[in-house]
């Protein structure tokens, strides 16, 4: 099989199940309460909404914002990668991603126009998919609906969750919060400028990662999207992702969202 095919491969079952199953394994697990002392967590949902860029930004990320397009940088790994996106909220987007910076002319593409979503792989090849839900998780799947939990994250995709890119935890901060923000100590280091934007630098240690034993975020102050963050291994940084530009409520032509075909 090739490259191209064991890309878009990958894609295609992300686009398919990604969230699917993200949502299963982090959001379908037991209950954590104050009594529960097998939990898997440190932080509570409560103690992390009491620091404000978190409870006021982070979980609430799309409604902080209309529209936004930039480039997302990663490295560390075999190829650094770049995706390019452009979001209109609350479900319409426009992705192009390359898996192999010093290869731009291998890309794959995908759209969301509102009611389809579409990927294109670099051959041309299409593939047709129905957008996530603009619910979250939760209610798209009617588990628990009666129950309230306050110890529980809801992850609001709002029909952005890109299919292709690897970039949805950086538009979607409340997926760190689920994760790595509860599994480890968690120290806010201050305030900076980042891409001239006012943004709240966060550490979290101790967390379990499967690379590095640290892991930073650029947080960004007005809608709580990660602009940067990297994964340490004592003081070597090991890996990378960035925003290398980013603009919001940009006045992007509606064609940007069209279908291929």
């Amino acid at each position: 099989m090739s490259n191209s095919k064991k890309i878009i491969g990958s894609i295609v079952a992300g686009a398919t199940l990604g969230v699917g199953i993200y949502g299963y394994m982090h959001l379908s697990k037991p209950e954590i309460t104050e009594a529960n002392s097998k939990s898997q967590y440190v932080n509570s949902v409560a103690e992390l909404k009491e620091e404000p860029i978190i409870g006021a930004k982070m979980f609430k990320a799309n409604d902080n914002y209309g529209s936004l397009s930039g480039t997302i940088v990663k490295t560390g790994e075999v190829e650094n990668s770049i995706t390019e996106v452009v979001i209109a909220q609350p479900d319409r987007y426009y992705v192009k991603f390359i898996p192999n910076s010093n290869d731009k002319d291998v890309y794959f593409e995908a759209v969301n126009d509102g009611k389809s979503v579409q990927i294109k792989e670099d051959k041309g090849q299409i593939v047709e998919s129905n957008p996530f839900p603009t619910q979250s998780i939760r209610e798209s799947q009617n588990l628990k609906e009666n129950k309230k939990d306050d110890n529980e994250v809801k992850l609001n995709l709002n029909g952005t969750f890109l299919p292709i890119g690897n970039v949805n935890e950086m538009l979607h901060p409340e997926m760190y919060v689920q994760s790595v923000f509860r599994r480890g100590d968690m120290n806010v280091l201050g305030e900076e400028k980042y891409l001239e934007r006012d943004v709240t630098v966060i550490e979290i240690s101790n967390a379990q990662l499967k690379i590095g034993d640290r892991q930073k975020f650029w947080i960004d102050n007005k809608t709580g999207i990660v602009l940067k963050t990297v994964l340490y291994d004592d003081d070597d940084e090991v890996q990378s992702q960035y925003f290398e530009s980013i603009e919001f409520n940009n006045k992007k032509n509606t064609g940007t969202f069209k279908l291929f075909k």
